[in-house]
């Protein structure tokens, strides 16, 4: 998915931002994206692209891990299905997206 963002225009889009908002602290939300932190220790010299992209991949599947592991202890009463109410369980499912901004 990371290469996939690269070969979209990542690397351009945060070194527009860096140029854009140079004065931007450290601690900023958008300073602390994923992919980001690796990409502007690529564009100031600090390592080079390929090791930035493999450390914005790892920091992604942590990312990942973290929400996977929160979601686990948080619903995992509210995850669980019985194999035979899978259909009536997405419909639910389903019916709850189509009322947020989930589903874009």
């Amino acid at each position: 998915r990371f290469e996939a963002m690269m070969a979209q225009g990542a690397l351009e889009e945060v070194a527009q931002f860096a140029t854009l908002l140079p004065d931007l602290p450290r601690d900023a939300p958008l300073r602390k994206a994923l992919g980001v932190p690796e990409l502007l220790a690529h564009l100031r010299g600090e390592i080079a692209l390929p090791d930035a992209m493999t450390l914005a991949q790892a920091a992604s599947r942590q990312y990942a891990k973290r929400q996977t592991t929160w979601f686990k202890h948080q619903l995992s009463q509210a995850l669980t299905v019985n194999p035979q109410d899978y259909d009536q369980a997405m419909h639910q499912i389903l019916s709850i997206m189509s009322k947020t901004s989930l589903t874009g």
